[in-house]
């Protein structure tokens, strides 16, 4: 199975978007709404699950555009939470939903702030 695709924010925040700019879609939706409040409808350890996930992502990679996914991740992290355990598949499954937000370990090790004082490409205007 194929590796999934880093999101293209998170390949900016480690600067591999600096080094490879021919790998990022130029056409890419660019989300500006923000991710917004916690659902209503949720139980309170929902709420809980959810306030855990958003205040450690990455700032600057979650949108509305991704509220199901974090909605569906803090679902299953509050209901592991509650039974006090689950099936070794469940732990995947959540791994496997935070990694896409790059919120594991090896996942946030991946990510590195680019280093602003680096000096623009003199060359990048001339490559559009």
């Amino acid at each position: 199975m194929a590796r999934p695709r880093k999101p293209t924010k998170l390949k900016e925040l480690n600067g591999s978007a600096a080094v490879n700019p021919g790998r990022i879609n130029k056409n890419e939706p660019k989300p500006t709404t923000p991710l917004g409040e916690t659902p209503e409808r949720f139980t309170a350890l929902e709420r809980e699950a959810w306030n855990d996930i958003v205040s450690t992502v990455v700032d600057g990679v979650a949108f509305d555009s991704d509220r199901i996914h974090i909605e569906l991740t803090a679902m299953m992290l509050a209901s592991i939470r509650e039974a006090g355990g689950a099936p070794a598949s469940a732990y995947a499954q959540i791994s496997s939903m935070l990694a896409k937000l790059g919120m594991n370990p090896a996942d946030r090790s991946k990510i590195t702030i680019a280093d602003e004082s680096e000096e623009a490409d003199p060359w990048a205007e001339f490559a559009e």
